[in-house]
């Protein structure tokens, strides 16, 4: 049996990785793959806080509601009231593109306002997506930010709650390659979504039962400062199950970690 591909250990939590950045484009949306990106991470953390600043709430709302972990997500509305000028809403109802109380603030109060229990210790941060962040602040302040959230707070310490990881969705031909680098930078995990040509698809027969694929290229960097770089081809199945397969010349092989769980 072919060994875990890289991107198999990343989603699946095995390779640690604090900031994983996942770069759709307007050819290849990424939105499937980060769908299966949560279904993998709501089985191994307490709560999972889905930021939506790219679409309404509902359209996640409405996915979750029949899954048997929904009540580990909780949802922030980024998309609805963005500039602040619905004056009949609180201030926190709706996370801001731009806002004089900063993102950190922002997500701050959100994750410590809407804990699922007080003993979820374990977090994770989804951004759907960094777009809007970034095309509304500077790149510095958008990864300041980020890794701030990472980092110990006296008040995130005394609830005993912790952002174990950060992964965020960003289109990467709406932003300039300044940009793109910069949160390269701090992500210990690209994955760069592609469309898969017709000649690649067919050289794997599991590839009929997708309903959506493509290319990923992944750059890792593990904790002992080795860059992992692998292209590989993932497949979206019914209930959002993400399979990722080894690319390579002449042979490709499925991974066996989705395998045997469906």
């Amino acid at each position: 049996m072919p060994k875990n591909t890289v991107t198999d250990l990343i989603i699946s939590g095995s390779e640690a990785s604090k900031i994983v950045l996942i770069q759709d484009s307007l050819s290849h949306n990424g939105r499937a793959f980060l769908k299966g990106y949560i279904e993998k991470l709501a089985k191994r953390v307490d709560a999972v806080h889905i930021f939506t600043l790219d679409l309404a709430i509902s359209n996640y709302r409405q996915y979750f509601s029949s899954k048997r972990y929904r009540n580990k997500i909780i949802l922030h509305d980024g998309y609805s009231d963005v500039a602040g000028w619905d004056s009949t809403r609180q201030q926190d109802d709706c996370i801001r593109w731009r806002s004089t109380n900063g993102i950190y603030e922002q997500f701050m109060n959100a994750l410590k306002s809407n804990r699922v229990s007080s003993s979820d210790s374990s977090v994770a941060v989804v951004i759907d997506s960094l777009s809007p962040l970034l095309s509304h602040n500077s790149t510095n302040h958008v990864c300041s930010s980020l890794r701030k959230l990472l980092m110990p707070n006296d008040n995130f310490n005394q609830d005993n709650l912790n952002v174990s990881q950060i992964i965020a969705l960003l289109h990467s031909d709406l932003h300039e390659d300044y940009e793109l680098s910069s949160m390269k930078y701090i992500a210990s995990t690209s994955i760069n979504l592609h469309e898969i040509s017709l000649e690649e698809k067919l050289k794997i027969d599991d590839l009929e039962n997708a309903f959506y694929c493509g290319l990923c290229e992944t750059k890792h960097l593990k904790k002992s400062g080795k860059l992992l770089n692998k292209k590989e081809i993932y497949g979206i199945y019914n209930d959002f199950i993400c399979r990722i397969f080894e690319y390579r010349e002449t042979v490709i092989e499925s991974s066996s970690l989705d395998k045997s769980s469906t």
